[in-house]
């Protein structure tokens, strides 16, 4: 993680997760050095997702559409990393499996309601 230059920070956090893993469900991913970077912001921007929010009487849904891609571009300059067409087709297919999966909890949610 180092090569990749993973924070210090960072690598303790990792490890103190990765303690914690013991608990069912909880898995250790092993990260390609050629999609460091693309992870790496992807991770940071939990709460940079462009949402449509859907209403009725009932029910308020969020649903999120994609990532707000003029903070990735922040974050990975902060991160000092570089957005090159390798980094961002790495963060298209995160987001793309990402919204795949919150649409599965989406639906999810909404049949137990």
């Amino acid at each position: 993680m180092r090569a990749a230059k993973v924070s210090e920070a960072e690598i303790a956090a990792i490890r103190a997760k990765a303690g914690k893993g013991k608990r069912r469900g909880t898995r250790i991913v092993v990260i390609d050095k050629d999609n460091v970077a693309a992870v790496r912001i992807f991770s940071r921007l939990g709460t940079k997702w462009r949402r449509d929010v859907l209403t009725s009487p009932k029910r308020l849904v969020f649903l999120h559409t994609g990532i707000d891609y003029g903070a990735a571009e922040i974050v990975a300059r902060a991160l000092k990393l570089e957005l090159d067409e390798h980094t961002l087709d790495g963060l298209q297919v995160l987001e793309a499996e990402a919204k795949r999966l919150l649409g599965l909890e989406t639906l999810r949610d909404l049949q137990r309601s």
